[in-house]
């Protein structure tokens, strides 16, 4: 059986070894049919082909209408409907006109043009300088966009001055043209990009400004995001692909039919047709609930790490699309076709984060008030945030044990964002905590927990227990690959925290309908900054975890490990990189150990001897979204560091369902505190 997407130079085999159909139903939405696709013989993606109706259908009360997109996202309607979603969200939403109180950017984008707004085009060359801001506010977008393998023009010390008297319109990369096409057309004259408003060989301005970034984007006017282009060169204003271009499907109607055996005579007419739209939706990489829960915004920005925070921080943020334009704000999501929306993770941080403390769902456009709160209450219960982070700060007098159910709900949600935003790709690796920054000084605002590396003090037991995440899914963890072996500039960060490796990351405690018990207790954390940005880089790192520790002896033969005990036997380790063996004085005498394989090391077979925290024990709870719904223990299996003398260094962990007898066995080991680096 072969199936044909809407591409006219591929041709796509659908074989029977993958499943045939998946249909997506959910009421007031269109029909989404779900299609592994391959390609020469191998299953590439997933593709969507989306079935709505343009208008009420009697007979079908259930499917969801859409309209039509534009065949360009340049068209007059794309920026029609930009306008309207604008002036919506700066009359009515109240929360979204509220900014915090911070300083300004240091430097933005002055544009002028002669024309008027609807004029404006890329063949007037509107006029754009480099200015001071001077700490005096400003109305100003910002742009979140791919850089892609290299950036042609950035602002930089030898040409800061010449900036500021003017930058040639023809020099700017074909998404900065666009972006200021897009800003005066919208008649905001100021725009933030990072490129050009910091000085990218000032190591000082850089640090100083991107620690600001979160702030930046969140007092932006506008964000607009170039969502369907991979680098800067690549306009985001341009023709759709041909596939989300509707094709008319007809069918007969079944009642009519139904009607006809008894009556021939009934048939003809234009009841006994009904007509709906076809078109191609959105290209993603399986049925991952990740993918499931968020709103339909795909485009190779989304697969970028700075871009997350630059969407989540933004109040208000207009993405480009292939399948449309999509607007979101604190209080609304609405696409270009009308659709109905459902609030992703993303869409819920905004609304928790509400900085006015006012518990108001999230709108969704289209849907009609009395369906609102319970299609709301519906997803939300499939989430693992609730309504009770709204509250969290917006409530005086909480109950001790409300505000630890509030705090745990909150740190779920973090792990949630960690999940997503560790599947995504930095330019420069350097970046991976400078990237989140924002985010993470925005969630301590909220609990005022101590931050380390990535992870929060007051959970930090919980938050160890993050597993590197393999091609196979969420709760499939690979061996490492050679390419997994621990690049030299990367050795000295702590190894305890999730940044030490390159690979996605999942979290074996992340439904906080379940209960974990910790075994294990923080003592102290410290971490040395790389620069002023107390959430960005850090040097190295050193924690103290107190828990019952146990000697364990591991076998590895070069791609697998497992360990022993005398009570344990045969227990398989989840790897951060490859091993390789070394011997170090410890308690007085010579031990074989494991330890990371460093880039360009070559991993061997080797037995030596590791030791096993135990940090707890994982019981889901009623509302639990994973298919491992069972107990579960979780061990940090450590190595003696080559770096440290006395401390230790993670070099894998444990997550499986242990007997209860193993259970006690691990209890009852000696509590001992240990220094992890």
């Amino acid at each position: 059986m072969e199936f044909y997407p809407f591409s006219d130079d591929l041709k796509y085999e659908r074989t029977w070894k993958e499943p045939a159909l998946a249909i997506l139903l959910t009421e007031h939405h269109p029909i989404s049919l779900w299609v592994p696709v391959s390609y020469g013989g191998h299953v590439t993606h997933c593709g969507w082909v989306d079935i709505y109706t343009p208008h009420d259908i009697p007979l079908l009360p259930a499917l969801g209408k859409a309209s039509d997109i534009s065949e360009s996202s340049d068209s007059q309607s794309c920026f029609t409907f930009i306008q309207n979603c604008l002036l919506d969200c700066c009359q009515q939403h109240t929360e979204c006109n509220t900014f915090p109180s911070s300083a300004p950017p240091k430097r933005l984008l002055h544009l002028e043009s002669p024309l008027s707004s609807s004029e404006v085009s890329s063949h007037q060359n509107p006029s754009i300088r480099l200015c001071q801001t001077n700490g005096q506010p400003h109305r100003y977008a910002t742009l979140s966009y791919c850089w892609g393998s290299a950036q042609t023009i950035k602002t930089e010390q030898t040409n800061i001055r010449k900036f500021q008297a003017g930058i040639d319109w023809n020099a700017l990369p074909k998404i900065f043209q666009e972006a200021v096409i897009v800003a005066l057309r919208l008649e905001i004259h100021y725009l933030w990009i990072d490129a050009l408003c910091i000085i990218q060989d000032d190591k000082i301005d850089w640090d100083t400004e991107a620690a600001k970034m979160g702030d930046i984007y969140q007092n932006s006017y506008l964000t607009i995001a170039a969502t369907s282009s991979p680098s800067s060169e690549i306009p985001f204003l341009r023709p759709r692909p041909p596939g989300y271009k509707p094709k008319t499907l007809q069918f007969s109607n079944p009642h009519r039919l139904s009607n006809a055996l008894n009556n021939p005579s009934s048939l003809g007419g234009t009841g006994d047709i009904i007509s709906l739209k076809i078109r191609q939706g959105p290209t993603i990489s399986g049925m991952h609930l990740s993918e499931l829960l968020n709103p339909r915004i795909h485009g190779a920005l989304t697969t970028r790490g700075w871009a997350l925070q630059e969407r989540v921080l933004s109040n208000r943020i207009v993405h480009f699309t292939d399948e449309g334009i999509k607007w979101e704000c604190r209080m609304s999501i609405r696409n270009e076709d009308q659709r109905r929306c459902f609030p992703g993770h993303v869409q819920k941080w905004r609304d928790f984060s509400n900085t006015t403390g006012k518990n108001q769902p999230l709108s969704i456009s289209s849907t009609p008030t009395s369906e609102r709160t319970s299609l709301l209450s519906q997803f939300q219960s499939a989430l693992f945030i609730t309504n009770a982070l709204q509250r969290y700060h917006s409530r005086a007098n909480i109950p001790s044990t409300e505000k630890s159910t509030q705090r745990s709900e909150l740190q779920g949600f973090w792990r949630v964002l960690l999940v997503d935003y560790t599947k995504r790709g930095l330019t420069k690796r350097e970046d991976i905590l400078p990237a989140l920054s924002g985010i993470a000084a925005r969630m301590q605002s909220f609990h005022n927990s101590r931050y380390f590396a990535g992870l929060w003090y007051d959970r930090f037991v919980q938050d160890l227990c993050w597993r590197p995440r393999g091609s196979g899914g969420e709760y499939h963890c690979s061996p490492p690959s050679p390419s997994d072996s621990v690049p030299r500039e990367d050795v000295d960060l702590p190894s305890w925290s999730w940044i030490s490796i390159r690979r996605p990351v999942c979290f074996a405690v992340i439904d906080e309908a379940g209960t974990f018990s910790p075994y294990s207790k923080i003592v102290s954390c410290d971490c040395t900054p790389a620069d002023s940005n107390p959430f960005g880089r850090v040097l190295n790192g050193c924690a103290v975890i107190e828990g019952p520790l146990f000697e364990a002896s591991i076998s590895y033969n070069g791609a697998e490990a497992s360990f022993t005990t005398p009570h344990i036997s045969h227990v398989n380790i989840e790897l951060q990189a490859p091993l390789m063996e070394g011997t170090l004085m410890h308690n007085g005498g010579w031990v074989k150990t494991a330890r990371r394989a460093r880039k360009g090391e070559i991993p061997k077979s080797f037995k030596g001897t590791v030791w096993c925290l135990y940090l707890g024990h994982w019981k889901p709870g009623a509302r639990i979204l994973t298919m491992a719904a069972f107990e579960h223990e979780f061990l940090l299996i450590l190595g003696l560091s080559t770096r440290v003398a006395g401390a230790y260094e993670r070099i894998g962990n444990v997550y499986s369902l242990v007997a209860k007898e193993t259970a006690e066995v691990l209890k009852k080991a000696a509590v001992q505190q240990v220094s992890i680096v």
